[in-house]
């Protein structure tokens, strides 16, 4: 796509007032930085009557869509089975102090193996 018109993609340069403002509404809003300068574009595109209410509230809210809290995915933070990659429900810990994730399946082995103790 390099050397291609993109007639559609607006650059814009603003000065340090303006910018500070796009700031502090990125900021108050937990946007990032592309949707907050939508929505301020389309909020000025309402405000001059070119865009409808329809258009504008279906801009509003595709656009006002926080940031994560976290980086971290929810579903990264769910712990797996570290013998078959199921969903983990405990842990157990070796003779020999080494702890593992285990899942269901796993935890009916190991329960009443001499070598190994489930957490409670």
């Amino acid at each position: 796509m390099r050397g291609e018109q993109q007639s559609h993609i607006f650059h814009l340069y603003l000065d340090s007032p303006l910018y500070f403002r796009v700031l502090e509404f990125q900021l108050k809003h937990k946007l990032g930085r592309a949707y907050a300068c939508l929505l301020i574009f389309i909020e000025g595109m309402k405000a001059l009557g070119l865009i409808d209410n329809g258009l504008y509230e279906y801009y509003r809210t595709r656009y006002l869509k926080p940031l994560e809290t976290s980086p971290i995915a929810i579903e990264q933070l769910k712990q797996k089975c570290d013998f078959c990659d199921k969903p983990a429900i405990t842990k157990a810990t070796h003779i020999s102090g080494i702890t593992k994730n285990i899942c269901n399946k796993h935890l009916a082995e190991l329960k009443n193996h001499p070598k190994w103790k489930i957490e409670e």
